[in-house]
């Protein structure tokens, strides 16, 4: 007789069901030494038991025989009954007793120990309700999906699996499991953070279409209305019966006897939301929902310290699911919980013959290199013409060189985008060498060094042109400022001019009429893909916070062509104050076009034509000095008249 020592320590929430079902799985983890501290504290019971009835042991355990079980003998009697002569195994021995001692109701926190070993209970019961055994790529997501929800972490997890991988069947299992196990623990440790739990865990799946939300909705359905749920149901004293009803709004949903729900909503964009409540959040094929149902249905789990499930595949976009992926990746490097999973097709295909023989014959179908199997099995982000710049153009600008907070010697212009409600006011400090002009047929151009950003949010411009002002002052040698009036940046721009030195000439840039914006983005995108323009990215800047966001909003741009042949740019969720004030640098130094002399034609051979030399005429004064001018015009004039010489 086996007994698992992670269902032992929960015996209070699964009961005998933990012994029926370890043995119905076929197989056992005997390997953990916490295990054998629980076979030992269960011996002398069993045996009692074992004496007075015949048969398997599981059959006749009752819910409450686990509570009258021995646990106040001692670590040395386990030890010295188990043989246990290492020292140092005497001292895992014991510290694993005391873990169990302190496990009781009465607890106000688990540790960290003791969530690991429910997680593990919950997700073997999760792997009881499937069919099929669980891979290792879902086990380990799987994992880190129950224990968010036990440490009410609020943790966003990014789930990106290859196609038919078996992502929906594995969360759809976990979610009966949960449903059926987190009302228990609720009700057992009211002093907890699972005390949330005890009126039911409410989960809330949201897909681009109600379809495809249904797909995962109906495994659930059909996994906890199976034999082995109806088993589970009845060993813990439960009512067996789970409906699937229409609520009063004509929603579905998955009801289960001890209040947990599980609803399926459509994530399209004109979908009207309803005001829900949830524990778990779930969003599948994330890449195709938009980042206006995503900003809908994040407050929903606000309340209740919700965990939130973004799966599905790379999509065409750089949407909320990307944007999310990214940020888990980086929080992973800096050695926090990894929150995000990504597997292709190559880590089912080892253990799994037939879908590896199903990827290949796609693959000689469709080609190792099209966007379809690039996509759905490779999961390579691949986008489409709608990305302004891609993230490789971006970093290909980045310089060996740091930020540089003062300097009262080199050349600057200053472009400064004004923050409206939501977002940010920005100012862009960048460098150029008037010395070393670039000539093209088309007009001078300069390379453009980003050195520096200034952001600051709110709307009280007084402040803001205050610390604009002293943060310029770093910089002696401005040219010129390209300052946003777009809506009520005429009014700041009244409140900035007094602050500058009027030495420095300051342009007014509107964003609006669209033409506006589309020319000027169009420049910026022939600096860039010429490289004319550079941004600080050594060692030491990669990890400066703007110098990410700088990053991450160029290439999160979304281009769109309308019915005019005009662009409209736009950044992710509107985060575009870094791309704008870049445009502005840009136009501080747009080249103006050189016009060269023009010739009269005439279809008379003998006729010599007459060249236009005006503009050279205004390019050579340009050149003169201020006296110089006075005394040409004077000479010029024809009232001037040359004054008598006085007789000596």
């Amino acid at each position: 007789m086996y007994f698992s020592s992670k269902y032992y320590l929960t015996e209070y929430i699964i009961n005998v069901y933990a012994v029926r079902g370890i043995q119905n799985n076929g197989y056992l983890k005997d390997s953990n030494l916490l295990q054998e501290v629980s076979v030992l504290l269960l011996e002398e019971e069993i045996s009692r038991i074992s004496e007075e009835v015949e048969g398997d042991l599981a059959d006749f355990l009752e819910p409450d025989d686990l509570s009258d079980l021995p646990l106040n003998t001692p670590a040395e009697d386990l030890c010295r009954k188990n043989h246990v002569s290492s020292p140092k195994k005497q001292k895992q021995v014991k510290e694993q007793y005391d873990d169990i001692l302190d496990f009781n109701p009465e607890k106000e926190k688990l540790s960290f120990r003791e969530v690991k070993i429910l997680s593990e209970s919950i997700l073997d019961l999760a792997e009881m309700l499937c069919p099929k055994k669980f891979k290792w790529q879902q086990r380990e997501s799987g994992f880190r999906l129950i224990q968010s929800l036990l440490l009410e972490d609020c943790a966003v997890l990014t789930l990106l699996f290859a196609r038919q991988s078996g992502k929906t069947e594995m969360v759809a299992c976990i979610l009966d499991a949960l449903c059926i196990i987190l009302p228990l623990l609720g009700k057992k440790l009211p002093k907890t953070n699972l005390e949330k739990f005890s009126l039911g865990l409410l989960v809330g799946i949201f897909a681009p279409a109600n379809k495809q939300a249904k797909i995962m909705w109906g495994r659930a359905v059909a996994r906890a209305s199976s034999e082995k749920a109806w088993e589970i149901y009845k060993d813990l004293g439960r009512d067996p019966e789970v409906k699937s009803e229409e609520d009063y709004r004509g929603l579905r949903k998955l009801a289960f006897p001890n209040g947990s729900e599980v609803m399926r909503l459509s994530g399209h964009k004109s979908a009207n939301l309803p005001g829900f409540t949830f524990h778990l959040i779930i969003y599948d094929e994330a890449q195709d929902i938009d980042d206006e149902v995503e900003e809908q249905v994040d407050p929903m789990g606000s309340a209740t310290g919700a965990t939130v499930i973004k799966l599905g595949t790379p999509g065409n976009q750089k949407n909320h699911f990307y944007k999310t992926i990214e940020t888990n990746k980086n929080e992973m490097r800096r050695g926090k919980h990894r929150d995000h999973f990504e597997y292709d097709w190559n880590s089912f295909a080892k253990e799994d013959p037939r879908y590896r023989k199903f990827v290949m014959s796609r693959r000689k179908k469709f080609g190792e290199d099209s966007l379809l199997f690039r996509r759905a099995y490779k999961i390579e982000w691949v986008f489409d013409d709608s990305m302004f710049f891609t993230e490789d153009q971006v970093k290909a600008l980045g310089g060996d060189f740091g930020l540089i907070t003062y300097d009262q010697y080199n050349h600057y212009v200053i472009g400064i985008d004004v923050g409206k409600k939501v977002n940010n006011t920005v100012v862009t400090v960048c460098q150029f060498d008037p010395n070393q002009p670039i000539v093209l047929p088309d007009g001078v151009y300069y390379h453009k060094k980003i050195v520096n950003w200034l952001e600051m949010a709110g709307v009280d411009y007084e402040d803001q042109a205050t610390r604009i002002a002293e943060f310029l002052n770093n910089y002696k040698n401005i040219h010129r400022i390209v300052f946003d009036c777009t809506g009520v940046g005429e009014a700041a721009y009244e409140i900035f001019r007094p602050k500058i030195p009027m030495r420095i000439p300051i342009d007014k840039f509107l964003f609006v009429p669209l033409k506006n914006k589309s020319d000027g983005y169009n420049h910026l995108r022939q600096e860039v893909l010429a490289q004319r323009i550079s941004f600080p990215y050594s060692y030491k800047a990669q990890n400066n916070r703007m110098v990410k966001q700088f990053i991450e909003q160029m290439s999160f741009l979304l281009e769109k062509v309308g019915a005019n042949g005009l662009i409209q740019v736009d950044g992710l969720e509107d985060e575009d104050d870094y791309p704008d004030s870049a445009v502005l640098c840009c136009q501080a130094l747009i080249p103006k076009k050189t016009e060269r002399s023009s010739v009269t034609a005439s279809p008379n051979a003998f006729y010599r034509p007459k060249r236009n030399i005006s503009r050279q005429s205004a390019s050579f004064a340009d050149t003169l000095s201020f006296k110089t001018k006075k005394k040409l015009t004077l000479v010029c004039s024809p009232s001037f008249r040359r004054p008598k010489q006085k007789a000596v």
